[in-house]
């Protein structure tokens, strides 16, 4: 009887502790629910960032090769520029010293060389930061965010790149205009003392390009004066040429662009040319054929919407 009792007494307190038990692991198991899903959150969040963090280092790395690529395709590219540029400056001196060519041809020669030397320099620059702003805008569009090295004002490595761009615009263009310095200098030397102006206009910088944005196909290229020379003869009054030549859009208004020149006295000269395929444009001026009065000159190319200026001589 006394151990049927206890028995009982046993069962009776086992199913109690496992009533107990019932209610105090109730609560928990929405807690460790929670914990578990947040836990999973975390571990989820984590990995996302390092895959993140291991996505934009390949992007930085791939930017970084990119920029050093461009950097000295552009240095080697503009150097044979500078040296194609000489050779044919030399090649119309030796044209002049056998008097195959008069000076003012010469003059007008050297300023068509000019207008390509710097037409492709343009082009070179343009082209390191297309290709370095394709990489750029591929790396935006997969990470779906742009770091300081991709933004523009981010003070990353494509600002650093587009400011490097601009110094070897820059450089390339000083040693174009020492050259062409050089040469002019030995030009009037060998034109039995013909007095010539040659001048190069401007060097405007590359494109502005920003990483991933697409830029408006209905805006028009600008007109770019490289070039204007200015020469006559000592012996003659009002005998003097001009030569200017540049860059328009050959697509805008058929290519026309319509050429002024303006003397100090008001008289004032003007062209209708076409800017061929590449976009070079030239226009020569004489006067009314025998030539301009020497003096100062204001010139002016204009195409639709857009226009330069720039000042010469007939010397």
């Amino acid at each position: 009887m006394v151990s049927e009792v206890r028995a009982s007494a046993a069962a009776s307190s086992r199913a109690a502790r496992s009533r107990l038990r019932g209610i105090n692991m109730g609560p928990r198991r929405p807690f460790l629910f929670v914990a578990a899903c947040t836990a999973l959150v975390a571990l989820s969040t984590s990995a996302f960032a390092e895959n993140f963090q291991a996505q934009l280092g390949k992007a930085n790395s791939k930017l970084a090769k990119a920029i050093a690529k461009q950097k000295a395709d552009l240095r080697a590219f503009d150097k044979l520029i500078v040296k194609e540029f000489s050779l044919t400056l030399e090649l119309i001196l030796v044209k002049l010293q056998k008097e195959s060519i008069e000076p003012a041809a010469a003059v007008e020669a050297a300023a068509d060389a000019l207008t390509a030397a710097m037409t492709e320099l343009k082009g070179s620059a343009d082209f390191a930061l297309g290709a370095v702003e394709s990489i750029a805008a591929t790396q935006i569009d997969d990470l779906g965010v742009t770091t300081k090295n991709f933004r523009v004002g981010g003070l990353g490595k494509w600002d650093a790149f587009a400011a490097s761009v601009g110094q070897e615009v820059a450089m390339t263009r000083s040693r174009i205009e020492s050259r062409l310095q050089s040469f002019a200098k030995k030009l009037e030397s060998k034109a039995k003392k013909r007095p010539l102006v040659l001048r190069l206009v401007t060097a405007p910088l590359p494109t502005p390009v920003a990483p991933g944005a697409e830029a408006p196909q209905v805006l028009q290229a600008p007109v770019v004066l490289y070039a204007v020379s200015g020469s006559s003869t000592t012996a003659l009054a009002d005998d003097g040429r001009l030569s200017i030549s540049g860059t328009a859009d050959p697509a805008a208004n058929a290519g026309l662009v319509h050429v002024t020149i303006l003397a100090t006295d008001g008289t004032a000269f003007d062209q209708d040319v076409v800017a061929g395929p590449n976009g070079v444009f030239k226009a020569l001026f004489a006067g009314n054929g025998s030539g301009l009065a020497e003096g100062n000159y204001r010139v002016i190319a204009h195409q639709g919407g857009a226009h330069a200026l720039a000042a010469v001589s007939v010397p």
